[in-house]
């Protein structure tokens, strides 16, 4: 029997090829589990859905979650952080000429030609790059464009005696002649600058709009929009909006208004349940909106409730609800741009702690302000959500050993 003799050289080049297999595999396992944005998302679509991992309109496709919250020395990232101490050394250390600029120009995305001294503000102020670039790649509005907002801006420059001159020192002008000077809109003409703006998410009157869908139906672009005084000016009221959308319609209210539902039902938060509202259960949707297809116009919702509600302060009640829970999302508001200040202060171990205590207390808020009643919808549930966020927000950033104390 002739058995056939391998050489030593083929027989150690196999054995590490077979050795490379599981190490591969560990390697590879190992970075999925630490660079890969999937990966990330398994956790962080519990904050914002989705939408959080759309990525940045500005930044290249390479630069992804490692980037920009990870340790750049580490090859295999390890210590991941969303505060500004970790975000900002990786902001410059792609962005080194930021301490150089002294204007605007130089900005692929300055349409606007904004004056912004980035280096008074780096080197003078000491701002850091995510107090005004927060949204750089998580954009939680709509339309998400990544880049600072005026709000921002507002956080320090006092709104009421700030003039538009000091930002908008050249003005529009060359934004402005570059417009179409036709007063139709027409949608070849918007696709040149607003590329694929069908199938982009927009708010409109508050509300999910999508653009598809309106096409489809053979709609044209100046069907809501006029370029006659003010380019892409909307000329659709929203009670022209309702005539189609709230009238002769067979589907359900919450096929739309899903979350306003569940506001009212004590369940628009997973972790925060409540009781439904009084009226949940008795009164459907179309009682007390009964006219909207005339328009959302609180009168006609009032004089709806009051063939029940006919003791005589019933409107005043209404509008202490409101009044309180406008007060409180301005007093929420207040409380959470003062946390969001104090983070820097803490040391290393205790952010990440405090961080999560804040993104808890500014998801509670957003839905606070998504429930457009005010509060009405279920005034027990609002308080509630009040409550809870007022409660993480007091207890996030306090000196370590006080957190009961406030």
């Amino acid at each position: 029997m002739n058995i056939k003799k391998f050489s030593p050289w083929k027989v150690i080049i196999v054995m590490l090829i077979l050795l490379s297999i599981p190490t591969l595999f560990v390697f590879l396992l190992e970075r999925y589990t630490t660079s890969d944005e999937n990966f990330c998302m398994t956790c962080h679509y519990k904050m914002w859905g989705e939408a959080f991992l759309v990525h940045s309109n500005i930044h290249p496709d390479t630069v992804r979650c490692p980037q920009c919250h990870a340790n750049a020395k580490d090859f295999i990232p390890k210590d991941f952080s969303a505060h500004p101490e970790r975000i900002n050394p990786n902001c410059v250390r792609c962005h080194p000429e930021m301490f150089k600029k002294k204007d605007m120009e130089g900005f692929k995305y300055n349409v606007m030609n904004i004056y912004m001294p980035h280096k008074f503000h780096l080197q003078e102020v000491g701002a850091l790059c995510t107090d005004c670039h927060l949204n750089i790649k998580h954009d939680k509005l709509r339309p998400m464009t990544n880049r600072p907002r005026m709000e921002s801006c507002f956080e320090c420059h006092d709104q009421a005696t700030t003039p538009c001159s000091k930002c908008h020192q050249r003005g529009a002008s060359e934004v402005i002649a570059a417009l179409p000077k036709t007063d139709v809109i027409e949608r070849p003409e918007c696709e040149k600058c607003h590329a694929d703006f069908a199938s982009k998410p927009i708010t409109f009157y508050q509300v999910d709009f999508p653009h598809n869908q309106h096409l489809k139906q053979g709609l044209s672009c100046m069907e809501c929009h006029s370029n006659a005084t003010k380019h892409g000016q909307i000329v659709k009221s929203r009670a022209l909006c309702m005539q189609c959308h709230h009238k002769n319609i067979k589907k359900e209210c919450i096929e739309c208004h899903a979350f306003e539902n569940k506001f009212r039902n004590g369940s628009a938060m997973e972790e925060i349940k409540g009781d439904p509202d009084p009226m949940a259960e008795i009164v459907s949707c179309d009682v007390c909106h009964a006219k909207i297809s005339e328009g959302h116009i609180k009168k006609d919702v009032l004089s709806t409730c009051s063939m029940c509600h006919k003791d005589a302060g019933f409107e005043k009640k209404v509008d202490g609800i409101q009044k309180k829970t406008d007060d409180s999302i301005k007093d929420l508001e207040k409380l959470l741009a003062t946390k969001k200040k104090m983070i820097s202060d803490l040391p290393d171990t205790s952010q990440k702690e405090v961080q999560a205590m804040i993104d808890q207390g500014e998801k509670i808020l957003q839905t606070l302000k998504k429930d457009r009643s005010r509060g009405f919808h279920n005034a027990a549930y609002s308080s509630l959500l009040v409550k809870n966020a007022k409660d993480i927000l007091e207890k996030a950033a306090a000196p370590k050993g006080e957190k009961g104390k406030q």
